[in-house]
């Protein structure tokens, strides 16, 4: 993923959080915690969590107000544009390719998806932050930063 747009989603999950001493377990509004002095503050977004990373806030943000790319579409109609949309096989015609190639080679359909997924995310064309659970656009994200920023 672009290391710039990370640092930037990361600054947009700051101004959603606020820092939490975990050693004493309560909330260090000015940097420093109010009972044993630490800077070495965590993450709190209320309702959610605390951690020592924005990650989980990243994650939330994007579930909360981006949608989603559905691959499996984006796949299928990737194939469609690369060959017909209907083909013959035998006596049968007009069967349409992408239920074609799933139905007689899954394990192929499901390689070449696999590929496809790899593909779209090392040209940069979609991000994950989940670990390719969850997979937006990148200009979606792009569009949500600078909506978010200041």
């Amino acid at each position: 993923m672009n290391s710039e747009l990370k640092q930037k989603l990361q600054q947009v999950a700051i101004r959603h959080c606020r820092r939490f001493c975990l050693s004493c377990y309560v909330p260090a509004v000015n940097g420093r915690c109010p009972e044993c002095h630490s800077d070495d503050l965590a993450f709190e977004r209320a309702g959610s969590g605390v951690d020592w990373s924005v990650d989980f806030v990243i994650e939330e943000l994007l579930q909360e107000n981006l949608t989603p790319v559905d691959l499996d579409s984006m796949f299928e109609e990737s194939m469609r544009d690369c060959y017909s949309d209907s083909i013959s096989i035998g006596f049968l015609k007009n069967i349409d390719v992408c239920d074609a190639i799933r139905s007689i080679d899954p394990v192929a359909w499901d390689i070449a998806r696999s590929e496809f997924e790899s593909f779209e995310e090392s040209d940069e064309r979609i991000v994950s932050f989940d670990g390719g659970g969850t997979y937006y656009s990148t200009d979606d994200v792009e569009e949500y930063v600078v909506n978010n920023l200041p």
